[in-house]
């Protein structure tokens, strides 16, 4: 299960880059037919970049790409995890 929300697009926002994308994706994994999750977790994603038409063709460069974690920070697990699963911190980047 993969649920985008509050995607955002800004343009020229400032100095740096073109068009600022910003989005939230929740996703987790269950079993067919179960309604309880064996992960689940939330990130948040943007992405800054340059987008030109040069020669009948769009170019476009990204300057920055930011994946990071909703909620608490310092967290190194998914929300949640089925402790039948047994998945460590190494694991999970």
């Amino acid at each position: 299960m993969i649920k985008v929300k509050e995607p955002r697009v800004h343009f020229k926002q400032n100095d740096e880059s073109d068009i600022l994308f910003r989005v939230h994706y929740d996703y987790g994994v269950k079993k067919k037919d179960d309604l309880n999750f064996i992960f689940y977790d939330e990130v948040d994603l943007e992405i800054m970049f340059d987008m030109k038409i040069e020669d009948e063709q769009i170019l476009g460069e990204v300057k920055s790409l930011q994946l990071s974690k909703q909620g608490d920070q310092s967290r190194r697990m998914p929300i949640y995890v089925n402790p039948d699963l047994g998945m460590q911190e190494t694991e999970y980047a």
